[in-house]
């Protein structure tokens, strides 16, 4: 008899799971596109060359390894702050968002998760199809989920009228996930129009918007791609934002992250930052320090911040000009149309299978792949397996 024995086998996760069956594969030639990380031509894996340049002026002035408070650092939040909001809604608001650091973009989620679980609400929307995380972080929490309909896989568009309806229709004080750019799965994202319709909804209706903002940069530009936001700003609508530097830093291990809440008035402010003082010190105590602390630096110095833009367009660049050969090359226009790193093949299970079997070339079983794992001579090798 064990004190374990009613511990169930939990299934691999999917893309962490067909990870691990990639890495026993003994194929030279085998390669990689459900993993989001992104890669350069030669698909080796890639550190921002201002980031070691940030790490190394750290390691030289560095005097103490001692905690972070339990919210971090405050000079790490407001410079990310004001990349999430804009500078000029961070300087006027500031007083109204409550902020914490966070060990990366999901730690984020799970910290908003337990204070809207805890005082607000147990129910939310999440996008379908959406990341295969999502679910699991609020399930965890004890949230009733429910789809709302996004990307329609047949027709490679948005589902703009089904979604609205699930909007109009959802019950008082429930969470909205919602991506305000480069959409994972699909990469398909709303217009600003339907955005500024989306605010209007969720305003009206008191719904409760909660946003991943996992890819800044990488959709039309770091200040493009905070357009999303703008009409739930210009409303005043309090809302809940994770932010992920993993991406955009290319900070993937260093778990590097932040939770925002904007609060309708000043003095809720101090009351939700001490809740998440408290969950974080349940939690994981101190957010760690060395990632934060290159954020820190590149964004606090004038040059290395100008470089930082330049290499997170640089990425940018190349996954545009990767959709269009893939659209191209396989004949998939809505690749083209859409934007980040991930979107769908629109192939069958039962070819994705064929194609991992055969070629070495792994993919989730609905087809998503992360642009940036291609090169040329992948897409070449994709393109023949398809037929």
């Amino acid at each position: 008899m064990s004190f374990f024995d009613k511990v169930p086998q939990i299934p691999e996760d999917p893309i962490f799971g067909l990870t691990e069956e990639f890495k026993k594969d003994l194929r030279k030639e085998k390669r990689n596109l459900s993993i989001g990380v992104y890669r350069d031509e030669q698909l080796n894996p890639f550190i921002l060359k201002v980031v070691k340049e940030a790490e190394k002026r750290i390691i030289e002035k560095e005097t103490s390894k001692e905690y972070l408070p339990l919210d971090g650092s405050q000079g790490f939040l407001e410079k990310i702050g004001k990349f999430a909001f804009g500078e000029t809604f961070w300087n006027q608001y500031t007083k109204q968002i409550a902020a914490a650091q966070t060990a990366g973009g999901t730690n984020a989620l799970r910290l908003g998760a337990d204070l809207i679980k805890n005082y607000s609400s147990d129910r939310i929307l999440i996008s379908d199809p959406s990341w295969p995380n999502h679910p699991g972080i609020f399930n965890r929490v004890g949230f009733t989920i429910e789809k709302y309909p996004y990307y329609d896989l047949k027709s490679a568009m948005i589902d703009w009228e089904k979604m609205r309806a699930a909007l109009i229709r959802a019950p008082v004080n429930t969470v909205v996930l919602l991506q305000p750019c480069c959409h994972n799965p699909s990469g398909m994202n709303l217009s600003q129009q339907q955005w500024e319709e989306v605010a209007t909804i969720m305003k009206e209706k008191k719904l409760i918007p909660f946003f991943d903002f996992a890819y800044q940069g990488f959709g039309r530009g770091i200040e493009e791609d905070t357009a999303a936001l703008a009409p739930f700003i210009e409303r005043e609508q309090e809302f809940l934002l994770a932010y992920s530097c993993s991406k955009n830093f290319s900070l993937y291990c260093e778990r590097v992250g932040a939770l925002f809440i904007f609060v309708s008035s000043e003095k809720e402010k101090p009351r939700i930052q001490s809740v998440l003082k408290g969950l974080t010190r349940n939690n994981i105590s101190n957010p760690p320090a060395h990632g934060s602390r290159i954020v820190e630096e590149i964004l606090n110095d004038q040059q290395l911040s100008k470089k930082w833009r330049e290499e997170v367009e640089q990425m940018r660049c190349r996954i545009i000009a990767l959709r269009k050969e893939v659209s191209q090359k396989l004949n998939l226009p809505h690749i083209a149309r859409a934007e980040g790193m991930f979107g769908y093949l629109h192939l069958s299970s039962s070819l994705v299978e064929k194609i991992k079997n055969e070629t070495g070339i792994y993919m989730t079983s609905d087809s998503r792949i992360n642009l940036a794992a291609l090169n040329m001579e992948i897409l070449e090798r994709l393109k023949n397996a398809i037929g």
